[in-house]
């Protein structure tokens, strides 16, 4: 089944399918282009494997299971197609186990076990039984973000469809006044709870939050989309998304709850940074202490405009707030007067801003931090590339991604560790027990503290 075949059964689909088939297969012509070849049944496999898993963590859900039948209508116009077209492919039928599929497209280190089968004809009597229980592996980046594109419009139809029946409103929040006189407090939803704290630090007792991603043990990039994150959607006032690719389900799920009325507050938009010819934008902006300042003010304007009554009150938040900001800004001016051309690897560019407005400079192979960043294999000559850094003394500390790791990752470490290299972990989200302005300076301090080693 090639991409043109698929393109081919849009027409008798559901508006829904045929929505959800452009996103997965557009999405895949624009991110690979002439880097996958779209006829090989690898791109369909893939995501194909992810919608079925998911499909399977759906109807484990207890309302998931009491709604199956109407989940079966939903879906069968739209998907029933492409699962025949699966199950002809040579090595597709049947099970879609994880290694028919080529090692380039990314690592599979999880069976997947669940049938096609049932999709067209119902669901197992037993969804809970052992032979069908399935967990999810890692995807590479690119991969994930198009077939988890495809489940959350799929998913969003069932509680949107569903949510009356379940008792769930899908109606916006107003910030209207209450019977005492004061306003209702601003429904806000980040999709990390780093922009969570900020809207939180800048809205007060005057703001909701709800942060969709709060785990600090939890690979962000994992993320699955639940009944109550877009319940949360659907009735935010102003929604905060990272932007830059990172956090592309935000959109998917506002769409599919069908909330256009929120404000949303993009912050590599707001940062006004660009990728240079040729290369790839870093999208961890929240390290970027210039990007947060404007997302403050933003938050500041945006809470003003809903609750006019309370701009006084946004206003001395954000002033306290940026002022927190303004002094770690001084403090990396400091460190780059003692620490400017100081050689560093990473691996991955998470806390690269943070780490260049102090002096330091990257010398990894980019080849290296992209291949981790997307879940790849990293080529041998690169990996040993790297880890010539440390055995060669050529760098003084490794940046290390604490919630994303992986064989070459764990080498990588073991390199520094071994050739008395510092290691400073970093996280893309915060860590229990703080707060965005206390995260960032122990973030500096670990840094100086290396370093100083």
């Amino acid at each position: 089944m090639s991409f043109g075949a698929v393109q081919g059964m849009l027409e008798p689909m559901t508006p829904l399918g045929q929505d959800a088939i452009r996103h997965l297969f557009g999405g895949a012509a624009r991110m690979f282009g002439s880097r996958l070849d779209l006829d090989r049944p690898s791109i369909l496999g893939l995501a194909g494997e992810r919608l079925w898993v998911r499909l399977d963590f759906v109807l484990r859900n207890p309302l998931g299971r009491r709604l199956a039948p109407r989940v079966l209508r939903l879906l069968e116009p739209s998907v029933g197609r492409i699962v025949a077209g699966l199950r002809a492919e040579p090595g597709l039928g049947g099970t879609v186990p994880n290694s028919r599929h080529p090692q380039p497209i990314g690592h599979f280190d999880t069976r997947y076990c669940l049938h096609l089968d049932w999709l067209s004809s119902g669901p197992p009597a037993h969804l809970g039984s052992p032979q069908l229980s399935c967990s999810t592996g890692r995807i590479t980046m690119r991969i994930r973000k198009l077939a988890a594109g495809l489940v959350l419009l799929l998913a969003g139809a069932v509680v949107v469809g569903c949510s009356s029946a379940a008792g769930v409103s899908t109606s916006s929040t107003s910030a209207s006044p209450t019977s005492g006189g004061a306003a209702e407090p601003i429904t806000v939803v980040a999709s990390t709870n780093v922009w969570g704290d900020l809207a939180a630090g800048v809205g007060g007792d005057k703001v909701t939050v709800t942060s969709i991603i709060n785990d600090p043990s939890q690979d962000p990039h994992e993320y699955q989309a639940s009944g109550q994150n877009q319940l949360a959607l659907s009735k935010a006032k102003v929604v905060i998304e990272n932007g830059g690719g990172y956090d592309d389900f935000i959109a998917t799920m506002l769409k599919a709850v069908n909330n256009s009325s929120a404000t949303v507050l993009n912050a590599v938009t707001i940062s006004g940074k660009t990728a240079a010819g040729g290369e790839e934008l870093n999208e961890h902006v929240w390290y970027d202490f210039p990007t947060v300042l404007k997302v403050v003010d933003r938050l500041q304007s945006t809470f003003s405009s809903i609750d006019a009554d309370n701009a006084s009150v946004f206003a001395a938040n954000a002033t306290k707030l940026k002022d927190s900001i303004n002094a770690m800004v001084t403090k990396q001016g400091e460190l780059k007067t003692q620490l400017d051309g100081t050689p560093l690897a990473i691996t991955e560019p998470v806390p690269l801003y943070l780490l260049e407005a102090m002096g330091l400079q990257n010398k990894t192979p980019e080849e290296f931090s992209e291949a981790i960043e997307e879940d790849s294999d990293v080529p041998p000559t690169v990996l040993r590339e790297t880890l010539a850094l440390f055995s060669g003394k050529a760098v003084k500390l490794l940046a290390y991604n604490e919630q994303t790791t992986g064989a070459a990752t764990e080498e990588v470490l073991k390199a520094a560790k071994d050739n008395g290299i510092p290691v400073v972990g970093f996280t893309e989200t915060l860590p229990e027990g703080k707060d965005y302005v206390s995260w960032m300076t122990s973030n500096i301090e670990a840094v100086q503290s290396a370093l100083q080693q």
